[in-house]
């Protein structure tokens, strides 16, 4: 499978189209765009693929960001890579126009000069980069089982939030953060050069992993999931109908919980992408199957 990017106008008509592809598989998971209208992309590659000047080749699965212009023409690409699998899950632009990207790594991963080590199953990154793809730091989160960031925004006072799936227990910082189920609700605050502010989690029984993160101009962060069985916190516990349910949580700026919210049925239902609509509106969509169960209306 190739990478494949394209840029529609309001009218529906295509501006451009673009992809990139080689031996093995490549792929991207999310993208984001600047004020400038240039666009990056993150993902893995497990093979070779050939990005404008830049050649990216692995082994395995490494971890991947690729730089267009606004008509679609590549910048530049890096690749983070290791012994394992790594792969790059969520991409967002700071204040400076610099890349932030997370993902999730096995064994260790290199960033620069930077090598980080997962001492669980999988431990979670977080790196920025300047505006040519260098990195500016890079840090790895977990200590145990199945740790992961999955998702990345920048808020109005360009702090970085980064959401994902707690293992048993992490080190951010001086802050140790703990799951009480197989995994937990992950979420923590980071300054714009990596230093952490806040780390917390929200899990029950079974699992529970964040997919996508949003924030408003007064803060508040909205977050979309799935989990299974029950999750616990300062709200009525939510209960999955089926296998997972998907789920929407609102936490304020210094990550106390506001409200939550799930939907499903039997089966495994999930919600991929949660955004405000202005301070207060939120919007969510995702998938289900077998029928679903939505919260009451207002």
């Amino acid at each position: 499978q190739d990478i494949f990017v394209m840029r529609i106008a309001r009218d529906g008509k295509a501006v451009y189209a673009a992809s990139f592809g080689g031996a093995g598989n490549q792929c991207a998971s999310a993208i984001a765009i600047a004020a400038d209208g240039s666009v990056l992309l993150a993902g893995h590659n497990n093979g070779t693929v050939a990005v404008g000047a830049d050649t990216l080749v692995s082994d395995e699965h490494d971890a991947i960001v690729i730089k267009l212009d606004a008509g679609g023409q590549p910048l530049w690409a890096k690749s983070f890579g290791g012994p394992g699998s790594q792969e790059a899950q969520g991409v967002a632009i700071d204040a400076s126009d610099n890349p932030v990207v997370v993902g999730s790594f096995q064994k260790t991963i290199t960033i620069g000069t930077k090598t980080l080590t997962s001492a669980g199953v999988t431990a979670a990154f977080v790196t920025g980069l300047d505006a040519m793809g260098q990195p500016r730091f890079a840090n790895g989160y977990g200590d145990g089982g199945v740790t992961q960031a999955r998702a990345v925004t920048v808020s109005a006072d360009n702090d970085i939030i980064v959401v994902g799936a707690l293992g048993t227990h992490a080190t951010f910082d001086q802050l140790v953060v703990g799951s009480v189920a197989q995994t937990d609700f992950l979420f923590a605050k980071l300054d714009s050069d990596g230093a952490v502010k806040w780390v917390t989690s929200l899990g029950g029984e079974g699992a529970a992993a964040a997919n996508a993160v949003s924030t408003n101009a007064a803060g508040d962060i909205v977050v979309g999931g799935r989990f299974s069985g029950v999750v616990r916190g300062d709200m009525p516990q939510l209960s999955s109908e089926g296998g997972f349910d998907g789920a929407v949580l609102r936490l304020t700026a210094d990550g106390k919980l506001r409200w939550a919210v799930s939907y499903g049925r039997q089966g495994d239902d999930d919600c991929h992408a949660a955004v405000f609509r202005g301070n207060d509106t939120v919007l969510g969509v995702g998938h289900f199957r077998e029928g679903v169960l939505l919260p009451p209306t207002s």
